[in-house]
């Protein structure tokens, strides 16, 4: 049986020489085809195949559209990529018997500094995609239960937890504040608002928002003090019935005043006009945000480990990457 499956013409013929006389007589009485395949079948039911990578192809668009649709909330991030920003995405399947059992995601957003590596599935096929693909990035954003696996072909030097916090429609208090709608005259104000909270220069981020906001399933919103964009937050639109918020910040100076609530207040409007859950994402000591998404109506969902990768241990590693 080949990698693929199926019987190539050396089994076939196996098949033959495996015949008893009384089975070759009885040939005659049955399709010759299921015959043998039923005899092969006995023969080779031990056969294994191995775990395979593919990288992300049309073909397999369907079938990994059905595997993370199993756990829609858990892996709404993996939905948003692959739906919303595949462009900047690189999607690696761990298949084996033709079934889906462990996912590689690499994204650049573009609204950070450095991609980010993320992983969902069976521990045996993280560990394969792990030491076979070639992963160029010091931040991974895993189950709990995955970590260990990654430390079996990373150096971790440091990880935090990560809550998903989830909203449904008609749960949310909406709170008003005049919150405004973000357009492209507003992306170098965006650009440096982001720069303010996660570092580098503002000029890193304008590819990216400028990137989002021609798309009709992104939103920003935001609220200014004297013409100055000074708290925002953003909206995606995704399929599964779902939405995630994300890029909630304030200045420091501008906080306690309600800002990003009445922003995030905006996106769930515009959200549960069209989907029926919401989710966000934040690190689970941030008390501070957590209390703000809670009085909002988000509730605690599940929970990640963002990982802060060292050297890579390159011992573990097979010398046939896929890239």
């Amino acid at each position: 049986m080949n990698s693929f499956g199926t019987c190539d013409l050396a089994e076939f013929y196996c098949g033959f020489a495996l015949l008893s006389p009384y089975e070759s007589r009885e040939i005659s009485s049955e399709p010759v085809f299921s015959f043998l395949c039923q005899k092969l079948i006995r023969v080779f039911g031990q056969y294994k195949i191995d775990m395979k990578i593919r990288k992300l192809s049309d073909d397999l668009l369907q079938p990994l559209d059905d595997y993370l649709a199993r756990y829609p909330i858990r892996n709404s991030y993996f939905i948003k990529n692959l739906f919303r920003d595949r462009n900047r995405s690189e999607f690696y399947l761990a298949q084996k018997n033709f079934k889906i059992k462990g996912c590689l995601l690499i994204y650049n957003s573009g609204l950070r500094q450095s991609s980010v590596a993320s992983l969902i599935g069976e521990e045996n096929a993280v560990l394969y995609l792990l030491k076979k693909c070639d992963i160029k990035t010091n931040n991974f954003l895993v189950l709990p239960r995955l970590k260990k696996e990654v430390e079996l072909v990373y150096s971790v030097k440091d990880y935090k937890s990560i809550d998903i916090m989830q909203i449904n429609r008609g749960d949310e208090k909406v709170f008003s504040g005049n919150s405004e709608k973000l357009d492209l005259d507003h992306v170098e104000q965006i650009a440096r608002l982001l720069s303010e909270w996660r570092g580098g220069a503002p000029r890193n981020y304008i590819e990216g928002i400028r990137e989002r906001l021609e798309k009709e399933s992104y939103y920003f919103f935001g609220k200014f003090d004297n013409n100055k964009l000074v708290s925002m937050s953003a909206l995606t639109i995704l399929p599964k019935n779902m939405a995630i918020i994300s890029n909630s910040f304030t200045l420091p100076e501008y906080r306690g005043q309600g800002y990003v609530i009445s922003c995030i207040s905006k996106c769930l409007q515009i959200a549960f006009s069209e989907v029926k859950k919401a989710v966000l994402f934040v690190f689970t000591n941030n008390m501070k945000a957590k209390k703000v998404y809670t009085s909002i109506g988000f509730k605690l969902y599940d929970d990640f480990n963002w990982l802060s990768l060292g050297i890579r241990d390159n011992s573990n590693h097979s010398p046939n990457r896929v890239t």
